[in-house]
């Protein structure tokens, strides 16, 4: 269809055509709707903060050394939330803070407090050591040490009673010779303690059941058993050792009478040193007690002194004079004093005046529980 020429609009689209300024309008406001739409859901949104939620602490710095060389400190410590802090009205007892100090990856361990130690002392400068306390009888007792390979020696006190005997049979006592033995150089205390043995046997201090019916061989046999025990204590052959000392010797004689009593017979023991009195001899001249004198013999010949010697005391008397077996032989003097030191002077002038250093009481008891 052809239009007229002074027409300025279709007929067919007049009525949209009287609407289009209303159309553009709309099409404005749902362009700016979309728009601002559009720029909210792209643009994000911060959160709220809830009140009840803690407000959380930056972490610590940590330490390198807290954590492997292959982990990240920092890292860990930012993804691992903090504690909530404790709103308990009890408070918890707090941890030893030493109880956690390591040093070298090796925990410091306290240990508990040990029970207190009785003090000991030596007991006259000797090899025995003594704790404190008051008893009237104290024996001989040995101990292995690993760390010095050798015994540690103690005075222990016990209670218990004297063994009695009625009768004076003192002049039944022996007297061997230390040359009849094996080792005859230091074998002066052995002999004494076999002198003192075979009189406890006989006279029933001590029971031994099977006794060998030659009186030789029986000797020899009881001398090796008293010189195992000291060897045993030693280490060594006594030759080697250069003798015998007061230690050893006592503490085989109490191991010999507790043996042949089964433990019914212990050897109470006590030193003393010079000045000695005619009281400290008498006082072993009762029931089963008896003395090892510690001396130094003076060679006749040049006046020079010997290395020690132990004898066996036998007897002491009101008039001062005492009685000793020595070299299988009984020797009978006093004590004399000269320049300060006491002397042993027998009354047959052919036999060795000696030197006194020690004397040890050997009383045997009973002990009581």
């Amino acid at each position: 269809m052809i239009l007229p020429e002074d027409t300025s609009k279709c007929p067919s689209c007049k009525r949209s055509q009287n609407h289009a300024a209303e159309l553009t309008a709309l099409f404005l406001c749902t362009l700016v709707i979309a728009l601002t739409f559009w720029f909210q859901l792209s643009t994000p949104q911060k959160k709220t903060t809830d009140s009840h939620t803690p407000e959380r602490h930056p972490p610590e710095r940590l330490s390198s050394s807290t954590f492997p060389a292959s982990a990240a400190p920092r890292e860990v410590a930012a993804k691992t939330p903090l504690p909530r802090p404790i709103t308990s009205a009890l408070k918890q007892r707090p941890e030893p803070v030493n109880q956690y100090i390591t040093t070298d990856r090796t925990p410091r361990i306290t240990s508990k407090p040990s029970a207190p130690k009785l003090s000991a002392t030596r007991y006259q400068n000797t090899r025995f050591l003594q704790a404190q306390g008051d008893y009237p009888f104290y024996v001989a007792e040995k101990k292995w040490d690993n760390r010095k390979q050798s015994y540690n020696f103690y005075r222990v006190g016990m209670q218990g009673s004297e063994r009695v005997i009625r009768h004076d049979v003192r002049r039944y006592f022996i007297s061997e010779n230390q040359s009849d033995y094996p080792e005859p150089e230091g074998g002066c205390g052995p002999t004494a303690l076999l002198n003192l043995y075979i009189w406890y046997s006989k006279f029933g201090l001590i029971h031994e059941s099977v006794k060998h019916s030659d009186p030789y061989t029986y000797k020899q046999l009881k001398f090796k058993q008293i010189d195992q025990i000291i060897n045993r204590i030693q280490g060594n052959s006594r030759s080697r050792a250069d003798g015998t000392n007061l230690v050893e010797q006592v503490v085989a004689i109490d191991e010999l009478g507790r043996k042949a009593s089964n433990d019914k017979t212990r050897i109470h023991f006590e030193y003393k040193q010079p000045p000695l009195n005619r009281h400290d001899f008498l006082n072993l001249t009762r029931n089963y007690r008896a003395g090892i004198l510690t001396v130094r013999p003076k060679d006749p010949m040049t006046g020079r002194l010997m290395n020690y010697h132990a004898v066996l005391v036998i007897r002491g008397d009101t008039s001062g004079k005492i009685t000793i077996a020595n070299w299988g032989k009984f020797s009978h003097g006093r004590i004399v004093n000269r320049q300060g030191k006491q002397w042993f002077v027998p009354d047959d002038a052919t036999q060795y005046e000696m030197q006194v250093e020690r004397l040890t009481t050997l009383i045997p008891f009973t002990p009581t529980t």
